[in-house]
């Protein structure tokens, strides 16, 4: 998961650190993280986020403080445009009921990255086994790690490309083909994709042997 989200984070620009807070509850609930994660799509579903925020990474931390109340926190890495933070904290208090909020450019994005990931532990490694239970059992039916708009198919994105290949020749990318022969011969696989699917041409469709030219 981290190399995954190391190679999508390297080649993005405009990122931005957001921390959204949730209002002191005395004990910790899966209610509340769930409650967390339904604002957070609510808000990045709202403009101006839908228009300027491309992409998010976002994890959940509860502080416990020495009074006993749990401070549950949402901590995101964006990718896009800056929204003043008055404006978020306006959004975000309508939305939950609380409006305390930060955001920062970020410097680098390998510190920023680090610095989210390390809350998702937090939890674990407090003293008292029923805190701990407690919120492992709060986190459960969730994902550790939310991700959303390019950050959701950063798999598919960061991954190894393999075209398919010509039938005929092996080529990539790029196919020159003979329909009328292709019809002739059989290649049922590639007249199910061509018969059922539209297929996009570039540059002139047909060549001077009457071949044609196809870009995939």
């Amino acid at each position: 998961m981290v190399l995954k989200y190391e190679r999508v984070l390297s080649h993005m620009s405009n990122l931005k650190m957001l921390r959204l807070s949730w209002k002191p509850v005395r004990y910790q609930s899966a209610n509340v993280v769930r409650s967390i994660i339904r604002c957070f799509n609510r808000l990045l579903h709202e403009k101006p986020y839908c228009h300027v925020w491309r992409g998010e990474l976002a994890v959940i931390e509860c502080k416990k403080t020495p009074s006993g109340m749990f401070y549950y926190h949402l901590h995101a890495i964006l990718s896009g445009d800056y929204v003043p933070q008055s404006l978020i904290s306006k959004d975000w208090g309508r939305i939950s009921g609380y409006p305390n909020v930060w955001i920062e450019a970020v410097r680098s994005w390998r510190n920023a990255f680090h610095y989210t990931l390390k809350y998702i532990l937090k939890g674990f490694t407090w003293k008292s086994n029923k805190d701990r239970e407690t919120f492992r059992s709060s986190m459960k039916g969730t994902r550790f790690v939310h991700s959303y708009g390019s950050f959701y198919n950063s798999q598919y994105v960061a991954g190894e490309h393999v075209y398919f290949p010509c039938p005929d020749c092996g080529l990539v990318k790029c196919w020159v083909i003979d329909l009328e022969a292709f019809w002739r011969e059989d290649h049922p696989i590639l007249k199910r994709h061509l018969s059922s699917k539209p297929v996009l041409v570039s540059g002139n469709s047909e060549s001077s042997d009457g071949s044609h030219v196809f870009g995939v």
